[in-house]
C-alpha cells in the first residue's frame, strides 16, 4: 500500500524500493480528497475531483489491469487504485509526478501539476482524451458548473 501523501523524495529509486516491498500485484495505491460536500467549496470540491481523474488516467497508462473505488462528494476518504503493471520504473515515476500534486516538493525546479491537470480536463472537454474515471469527471463537471453559477 503506497499513500501518496507519504511520498516525500524526488528519487524514483526509493519509490521503486517501495513497490518492491509490496511484494505482490495489485499494487495499492491511496490518493487522498481534501473535500468534502457542505464543509468545502465547490471550487475546492471541483480541483479535488479534476486531481483524481488525472492521477487516475496517469495511472490506468502504466498499467495492463487497473482498478479504483469511487468516493462520492459527501463522503471524506482516499480514492484506492489498484494497479498491475510490468513496468515498474514507469510506476514508480507517475508515482513520484502524481505526489508533487500532494505535498510532495520538487528538487530544484517548479512542477506546475495543476496546469497539467486542467490541460487534461480540458483535452475531455474536447473528446481528444476519453478519461478511465468517468465518474471523477462527472463530479467535476457538476461541481464546475454549480461553482460557475454560484459566482453570478
Amino acid at each position: 500500500m503506497i499513500e501518496i501523501q507519504d511520498i516525500q523524495t524526488n528519487d524514483v529509486d526509493d519509490i521503486i524500493a517501495r513497490l518492491l516491498d509490496e511484494k505482490a500485484q495489485p499494487f495499492e495505491i491511496y490518493i487522498p480528497r481534501s473535500t468534502q460536500v457542505f464543509h468545502s467549496s465547490n471550487v475546492n470540491i471541483e480541483n479535488d475531483y479534476a486531481m483524481l481523474a488525472f492521477a487516475g488516467q496517469k495511472l490506468s497508462e502504466i498499467a495492463y489491469k487497473f482498478s479504483y473505488h469511487y468516493v462520492s462528494p459527501s463522503d471524506h476518504s482516499s480514492v484506492l487504485f489498484e494497479i498491475k503493471t510490468n513496468e515498474i520504473n514507469k510506476l514508480a515515476e507517475v508515482i513520484l509526478d502524481i505526489s508533487y500534486g500532494y505535498g510532495n516538493d520538487p528538487d530544484g525546479e517548479e512542477i506546475y501539476y495543476l496546469d497539467d491537470v486542467y490541460d487534461f480536463i480540458e483535452k475531455v472537454k474536447k473528446e481528444e482524451i476519453t478519461p478511465v474515471c468517468l465518474d471523477f469527471i462527472e463530479d467535476y463537471l457538476r461541481y464546475n458548473e454549480s461553482g460557475a453559477e454560484n459566482d453570478e
